[in-house]
This record gives structure tokens, sequence and C-alpha cells, in this order.
């Protein structure tokens, strides 16, 4: 008969436990487990759970914390980028836009030259 009741004993202790630790199973750490009046064999292994759930809890709202964090300096980082790659294609357009007036330039002194050997060529011959 005392093992039936002991027996019964674990299963209610189990029982009152049960709803709590499934919650924490999903993540919930906002309950704790209630600790009898008269101190049991259960009541160590319950304030060791407990003390694992506000540790839980702790970890999660630290977490939280540090993940509102980084969001923060993601969005500056990607701000940042954003900005810098407009002053990137700023200076690429103007680079591009120098090289063309550097290359007709070049391409204008090329002819000029040719013009230049041409009449050389012709007052030469003028002058023979």
């Amino acid at each position: 008969m005392t093992n039936d009741r002991g027996k019964e004993l674990v299963r209610k202790r189990l029982d009152e436990v049960m709803p709590i630790m499934q919650k924490v199973a999903m993540g919930d750490f906002s309950e704790n487990i209630l600790l009898p009046e008269k101190e049991d064999e259960f009541t160590a292994h319950f304030i060791a759970l407990n003390f694992m759930i506000d540790d839980l809890r702790d970890i999660m709202e630290e977490n939280k914390k540090q993940s509102e964090v980084l969001s923060k300096l993601n969005k500056n980082l990607e701000n940042e980028v954003s900005k810098r790659t407009g002053e990137l294609e700023k200076k690429m357009y103007e680079l591009e836009k120098f090289n063309r007036l550097a290359v007709d330039r070049e391409l204008k002194m090329i002819e000029l030259k040719k013009e230049i050997k041409i009449l050389k060529e012709r007052i030469d011959e003028a002058a023979k």
C-alpha cells in the first residue's frame, strides 16, 4: 500500500510540473515551478529546475537585446554601404567622363599630327 501511495505522490508531483516544463520546452520561461509549503524529496530538484528556468530567461532576454543591437548595426552598415556605393558610382561616372574626354583629345591629337604631316609634305613639295 505504501508503494502505491509513493507512486501516486510521484505521479501527482510530475503532473504538477509537466505544464511548466512543456512551456519551457517551447521557449516560454515566464513561469517557475511552485514549491510545496512542506519540503519533500522533489523540492531540491524543483529548486534546481527553477534556477535553470531563471537562467534560460536571462539568456533569452540578453539574446533579444543583442539581436536588437545587431539589427541596428546591420541597418547602419546597410545605410553606409548604400551611401558609399552612391559615392563610388558618382566617381566612376566622373572617371568615365574624363576618360572619354581624354581619349577624344588623344584621337584629335593623332588626327592633327597626321594633318600637320600632310601639310609639311605639301610645303616641302611646293618648295622643290
